[in-house]
């Protein structure tokens, strides 16, 4: 979880600086949900969805951003979302177990040497996928335990699909499905760079009617 801090020195902040009227705490919701964690302070707001970036995962902003970087491309951003979920739902499985089991595992360098694209859809091979995470981070013996616990968890991946996507996997996984159906040798199909386009696709009119941003702004006019 992500979060706002306000700090300032004891002895001269009562002096230069007026105490604020009130303080809002913004933050991701990241695996909260769906590890049950649950936070009681006036002071913190949790964004709609499982992160910022999931206000872009729409198809208004994915149709806008073919558009932009790929306008040749054969499908329109509702297919694009529903060809991805499926794969950024078990990445977000995944690494929430490695949370709720306290393992510390890094993260493989690549989810592509387990994917592979046919038609519509993406092919995940999870078994080679948890093998290899596990292995890199010697933790092989823990397999059982942790694929026991990532079905329970899996189960819990219901509702808004938003809620449990990461949203630099979302980066990732979308700037390697367009270089599999387009080009892999556009300047545009990269994570860090999709991110800006994505973000500046928004519609910030549409913004204030998330419950986040009502409540962001009464706070602020209050």
């Amino acid at each position: 979880m992500r979060k706002a801090q306000r700090v300032g020195h004891p002895k001269l902040s009562k002096h230069v600086m007026p105490a604020p009227p009130a303080v809002t705490c913004v933050a991701d919701r990241d695996y909260d949900v769906v590890l049950g964690r649950q936070y009681d302070s006036p002071f913190l707001l949790f964004m709609d969805h499982c992160c910022m970036e999931m206000y872009c995962f729409n198809s208004d902003v994915l149709d806008g951003l073919l558009r932009s970087v790929a306008p040749s491309f054969p499908k329109d951003g509702e297919t694009v979302m529903a060809g991805l979920t499926p794969l950024l739902h078990r990445l977000f499985a995944i690494r929430a177990t490695n949370i709720d089991l306290q393992l510390g595992l890094k993260w493989l360098d690549s989810f592509e040497k387990s994917c592979s694209i046919k038609g519509h859809s993406i092919e995940f091979n999870e078994d080679d996928f948890v093998t290899r995470y596990l292995g890199k981070n010697a933790q092989l013996e823990t397999k059982q335990r942790f694929i026991q616990r990532l079905g329970e968890i899996s189960a819990k991946l219901k509702g808004d699909r938003r809620m449990f996507i990461r949203g630099h996997d979302f980066s990732s996984v979308l700037a390697w499905y367009l270089r599999e159906h387009s080009s892999k040798t556009s300047p545009f199909f990269k994570p860090q760079i999709l991110e800006q386009f994505l973000i500046a696709l928004i519609d910030h009119a549409r913004l204030p009617d998330s419950h986040f941003f009502r409540d962001l702004l009464a706070r602020v006019r209050s």
